[in-house]
């Protein structure tokens, strides 16, 4: 008998294949071996106080929604946590993140404490930051009245480590596909949806980076739409208990109580909500949401109805005096860009905001928009830029302190179009948003809503963004300082290495992952 030694070498490729394989076998199909109920939202005419005084107001305002903007992160978490304070039947929450951190575990605790008092709470969260956070989850979702879903989960649990980074690159085609939606509704009758996350980066607590961002704060017809969109992403095939990802049933969680301050004026704000007197403009409005299939991949997202990019392009591209866009990561690629430019130059005015290469905190998108700015901005376009804050003497060193963050970042995404014509919601202009992630907005005709936020945009830019030009020959960037016009000829604020890393990542960067 010959006997041959077997290699260590021979031995690991032989793991590696078996774990590969068990990788591809866990990412090829989702769990179906948890129950699934379906659930729906609150019926239309089921009486409860907020929805009550919602009915009576939009009595006054026949087919109508009414609106409040939340520009600035305190009032967008006073908001939410009155949103808990005053539902009495349902919950829904839909976000792309919820962080483990002080706003969001106060805001957990509130919506705890309205399950404790018979309210039905369904939570829906992205799986791309949970696997770390199974436990703790599954535990929050044992309280009575909680139920909690993940949604395109991955197989291998945990953070991003090599297993689940391989499974990434394995199925990258459904785990590069996630659910951007941000929502949060009280009894099918109040609604805030815009760009916020859950976290305290999203409303101004203390924080190693600072987000710039928009919701809107929504009640009447709009809000069923609203709930129409959770209700098909939460009893899609994609949306998975969170139980199915815990081997063992974890420690029940003690009750909340009464052991939770919200927030100074949430209290009032809920009771301005049940009372209906809460000032609102008011306007015809419509939810748009992509469907849930979109995220199945190319060819889903391909089909006719599935995306809402193409009837935000239509809105944009219907312009006949002015566009105001403000996106965080703006990437119009090279069809995206022309037609900006000619609407500039048939006498549209186009006003972009978005991040500076030293605001942003994402270099490669940055890269993919660069990449286009100087077409632009000789085809007329108005592009500004928003700078970065100064950091507080005692504020925390920005996270990863390198070239990925920064301390103060826009995150806001919204659009008026004529002066009448809002868009609010969670998706960018970029390749990501309008092929891959899962988006949602709402579409609200009201000239008093469309002045108030342009005039809040204007502010902005007047006070923290540059103005991209062209001068004769190549790109500057003003801004004004002590009543005097400022220029330079290279991205302010930034160093050599971000601006060579910047056109690196946006050279090896897919566009389309942008």
């Amino acid at each position: 008998m010959n006997l041959q030694p077997v290699h260590a070498t021979t031995t690991l490729r032989h793991l590696l294949a078996v774990v590969l394989l068990a990788l591809c076998s866990a990412c090829a199909v989702l769990p179906d071996d948890v129950p699934r109920p379906v659930t729906t939202a609150l019926p239309e005419g089921v009486a409860t106080p907020l929805g009550d005084r919602a009915a009576s107001l939009a009595t006054a305002h026949p087919g109508q929604s009414g609106f409040q903007l939340l520009t600035r992160g305190n009032p967008a978490l006073t908001a939410r946590h009155a949103l808990a304070l005053a539902a009495r039947q349902t919950l829904d929450l839909q976000y792309y993140v919820v962080h483990d951190d002080e706003s969001s575990r106060t805001l957990m605790r509130l919506v705890a404490q309205a399950a404790e008092r018979g309210v039905r709470v369904r939570i829906l969260v992205d799986d791309i930051h949970t696997g770390d956070n199974d436990t703790l989850i599954a535990a929050f979702s044992q309280r009575p009245n909680i139920d909690v879903r993940v949604f395109n989960p991955f197989g291998v649990r945990g953070s991003m480590g090599v297993l689940r980074t391989t499974e990434f690159l394995l199925n990258t085609d459904r785990l590069n596909r996630r659910m951007h939606n941000k929502a949060m509704i009280a009894d099918n009758a109040a609604a805030i949806v815009g760009g916020r996350n859950l976290g305290d980066e999203y409303f101004g607590s203390r924080s190693a980076t600072s987000f710039v961002d928009l919701d809107v704060l929504a009640v009447g017809p709009v809000v069923r739409q609203t709930s129409e969109g959770f209700d098909a992403y939460w009893n899609s095939p994609w949306a998975v208990p969170i139980e199915a990802f815990v081997r063992q049933a974890p420690q029940a969680l003690p009750p909340v109580g009464d052991n939770v301050v919200p927030l100074p004026g949430a209290t009032s704000l809920a009771a301005s909500l049940l009372a209906g007197d809460l000032p609102l403009e008011w306007g015809e409005a419509e939810a748009w949401w992509d469907r849930p299939e979109k995220i199945s991949g190319e060819a889903a997202a391909a089909r006719d109805g599935v995306r809402i990019a193409p009837k935000i392009r239509a809105l944009l591209l219907g312009a006949r005096h002015e566009v105001v866009l403000v996106s965080a990561y703006f990437v119009p690629r090279t069809l995206g860009a022309g037609q900006l430019s000619a609407m500039a130059q048939r006498g549209v005015r186009v006003k972009v905001l978005t991040n500076s290469l030293a605001a942003t905190d994402v270099v490669a998108a940055h890269g993919g928009y660069a990449h286009y700015r100087t077409e632009m901005a000789r085809g007329g376009v108005q592009l500004y830029e928003l700078r970065p804050l100064e950091r507080e003497p005692d504020a925390p060193p920005a996270d990863g302190s390198g070239p990925f963050k920064s301390r103060t970042s826009l995150h806001a995404k919204t659009m008026v179009v004529d002066g009448h014509t809002v868009v609010i919601g969670s998706s960018n202009a970029d390749p990501r948003s309008v092929w891959l992630n899962t988006e949602m907005a709402i579409v609200i005709q009201s000239e008093a809503l469309a002045r108030s936020l342009t005039g809040q945009i204007d502010d902005v830019i007047a006070a923290r963004c540059n103005r991209v030009v062209w001068a004769d020959d190549h790109l500057e960037w003003e801004r004004v300082e002590a009543g005097q016009t400022v220029r330079t000829g290279t991205e302010p604020d930034t160093t050599a290495w971000r601006r060579f890393l910047s056109n690196v990542l946006w050279t090896v960067a897919p566009e389309e992952f942008l």
